[in-house]
């Protein structure tokens, strides 16, 4: 889960773009109080790197918090942005069987 310090304006577009240049595939929910979930699936270096980028923010916004949590691999094809904001919403409701990140990024 990445939480913010202020509004985040355009950070899932940003976390898309940066994910597809990984090969990050998963999904990007709505950002709801200042904060996001990822479902993001790839190799764990991949994943490494690709939370190592979200977690400098971008100039118009700043991480307040970043965690990551392992989850069900659900082997989507793309990294898409999505306006479904209750697939990851409680952390209690996923299944752990993979690293991931709470941003949700989930290896394979």
């Amino acid at each position: 889960m990445i939480n913010f310090k202020n509004e985040a304006p355009d950070f899932r577009y940003y976390a898309m773009r940066k994910g597809r240049e990984f090969g990050i595939k998963g999904i990007i929910p709505l950002i709801a109080n200042n904060s996001i979930v990822i479902h993001a699936e790839r190799t764990e270096t991949s994943l490494n790197a690709y939370c190592e980028i979200l977690k400098t923010g971008t100039p118009f916004c700043t991480i307040g918090r970043f965690s990551t949590f392992n989850a069900q691999v659900l082997h989507y094809n793309t990294l898409e942005i999505t306006n479904e904001h209750s697939l990851l919403t409680d952390t209690h409701t996923v299944r752990t069987k993979t690293r991931i990140l709470r941003l949700g990024i989930f290896g394979l």
